[in-house]
């Protein structure tokens, strides 16, 4: 009579494979997690020019974006000398901060035509770093082309 199951030696060795595998895998989720949050955080704040830019041309007016800290994108424009926020933008989890040339808060501004306010033939260019160590930079040139150089 021939009895079905496992022994505890099948058992210890299956258990082994499982932990060796984990302790490959762990390290490499972990850099993709970081990976794809930088990636997220890096298209919010691309997404917030490329709308402060479109909004500047469709309002005929300046649009200003201010970025900070561990980050927050605002949009706003001036109405009868106020400023009125047209969106804010921030980071879920403050892992990732921006840093740049210029001091804190980052300031562009974008005309009626979608010029951005940086020095002619000088790109305003922001880095976003994660906490992990991984980083993405962004300019935006005087003809407020948002790019990833």
């Amino acid at each position: 009579m021939k009895k079905k199951g496992f022994t505890l030696i099948e058992l210890l060795v299956a258990l082994a494979v499982a932990v060796i595998l984990a302790t490959v895998a762990v390290p490499n989720f972990q850099g993709l997690i970081s990976r794809n949050r930088l990636a997220a955080d890096f298209n919010h704040v691309l997404a917030g020019l490329n709308y402060a830019r479109s909004e500047a041309v469709k309002r005929r007016e300046d649009v200003t974006v201010s970025i900070s800290g561990a980050w927050q994108v605002q949009v706003t424009h001036l109405v009868s000398g106020a400023a009125t926020t047209l969106k804010t933008l921030s980071s879920d989890d403050g892992d990732v901060v921006i840093s740049s040339a210029t001091p804190d808060p980052f300031i562009i501004t974008f005309n009626e035509l979608g010029r951005a306010s940086c020095p002619i033939g000088t790109p305003c260019t922001m880095t976003l770093k994660y906490q992990g160590g991984d980083s993405e930079t962004l300019q935006v040139n005087s003809a407020g082309m948002v790019i990833r150089p």
